[in-house]
């Protein structure tokens, strides 16, 4: 199965992207569905049955970043993936943490996928032959972080579908003030 990790989006952020879409970019045929958004953290590429059931353990017994946010914020284009996207012009540092983390499970688990540099993005559009024109106004989509997400690349008839495999919710920092800690 072919599997990466991700962000989910919640439905009011996806449908904050297909609204700034609609008003900031000429219509496309290419648009990817609004249910296949989410922010790649680690494409794994193939992986066998026992690769998958270490790889979920590694992730559940390990401590994850706390939950942040992300503001997509700049649009851009990958030449050689043909793609159009959406993404921040600064990847926060718990993003990047995040990143690393997904990419070193999967060396612990001998899966063999390349890391290169991490871009943080959300596909809009795939099979675009040129870049697309600047949007008529910049985006500016709040997205709250609060799980981790494997998801599986599944093919069908109308395209591309991504199911989510296994979630695993990022650790809310303890309060100190709550737990007694810190009171003068």
């Amino acid at each position: 199965m072919r599997l990466f990790f991700g962000l989910t989006l919640a439905h009011q952020e996806k449908l904050a992207i297909v609204n700034w879409q609609e008003k900031a970019m000429p219509a496309s045929t290419h648009k990817v569905a609004a249910s296949n958004y989410h922010l790649t953290t680690a494409f794994l590429g193939e992986v066998n049955e026992r690769q998958l059931d270490l790889l979920q353990s590694l992730v559940a017994e390990s401590e994850l970043v706390a939950p942040f946010s992300v503001t997509l914020d700049c649009q851009g284009y990958f030449q050689r993936a043909k793609v159009s996207w959406i993404g921040p012009q600064r990847c926060p540092a718990p993003l990047q943490q995040l990143s690393d983390l997904c990419f070193q499970f999967a060396r612990q688990t001998g899966i063999g996928c390349h890391q290169g540099e991490f871009v943080p993005h959300v596909t809009l559009q795939r099979n675009c032959k040129a870049p697309p024109p600047a949007a008529l106004l910049s985006p500016d989509i709040g997205i709250s972080v609060t799980e981790l997400s494997l998801f599986e690349s599944v093919s069908t008839q109308n395209g591309v579908r991504y199911q989510v495999v296994n979630q695993w919710p990022l650790p809310v920092p303890l309060n100190p003030r709550k737990r007694g800690i810190g009171r003068t």
